[in-house]
């Protein structure tokens, strides 16, 4: 797990949100070892098991078991960094999945994205590859609903959709149902599954000279990451490749 990070984009999303339960920063990263200030740097990576200590003690001083789905709804493209801006500036919906995948190192090599086309259908497929403990539904629900989230606000259309879990579905599931996409639990795979169409969805702040820019630090960021990393990313990209 060591081996692994989170940007610290998404560690200052956490601490926005829990705000609405009165939960101050302090409180939140209390013996996590992370200073607040520091995560003010786009370059700040926080290790995995750290990011993981922070979720569960938000889910605890918060008293909401459902805390994925409140982190997938409040998701955030900037949270990213350049990745997010090239996503924002991409001309389309499977252009900014393209980007997504093609650099997710970037937003934590623990979560794997990979695109499949079958027939009509395009599934997005998030892979796990860590052990989150206790709070991996909200580790998963957080990536899901935040992924349909951050296309709803890209392209300014609902992109519909159904969500597959790989394991069972919780109890708080439906205090938030109407707010997502239908789900169905204990299924083989992590996924967000969309009819083919909606990857053709326009963006709304498509720049292609924005996105030339973004691209320039995106390689730069993805060059940092250790061999063992980018040998991972590659396998992927290539298996993803050969799905579609």
């Amino acid at each position: 797990m060591d081996s692994h990070s989170v940007p610290a984009g998404l560690v200052l999303q956490l601490i926005d949100l829990v705000t609405r339960w009165d939960v101050t920063s302090a409180a939140l990263l209390e013996g996590t070892g992370v200073a607040v200030d520091s995560l003010a740097d786009e370059e700040t990576r926080v290790p995995l098991g750290v990011y993981l200590a922070i979720v569960a003690r938000a889910r605890d001083l918060t008293a909401e078991p459902g805390l994925g789905f409140c982190m997938g709804l409040h998701a955030r493209v900037s949270a990213y960094g350049h990745l997010g801006f090239a996503a924002m500036s991409a001309a389309t919906l499977r252009e900014a999945l393209d980007l997504a995948i093609r650099f997710s190192p970037m937003t934590t090599t623990a979560l794997g994205l990979r695109l499949r086309i079958e027939g009509r259908d395009a599934s997005l497929i998030v892979e796990e590859d860590a052990d989150y403990g206790n709070v991996r539904d909200v580790v998963v629900i957080a990536r899901l609903s935040g992924l349909w989230k951050m296309a709803y606000a890209l392209t300014g259309r609902n992109p519909n959709g159904t969500a597959e879990m790989a394991f069972e579905q919780p109890a708080y599931h439906a205090r938030f149902a109407h707010l997502v996409p239908p789900a169905r639990y204990d299924q083989p795979t992590n996924r967000i599954i969309l009819k083919v169409e909606a990857l053709e969805f326009p963006l709304i702040m498509a720049d292609p000279v924005a996105l030339s820019l973004a691209l320039e630090q995106c390689e730069k960021a993805l060059e940092s990451f250790g061999s063992a990393d980018r040998f991972v990313h590659t396998v992927r990209k290539l298996l993803w490749k050969a799905d579609g």
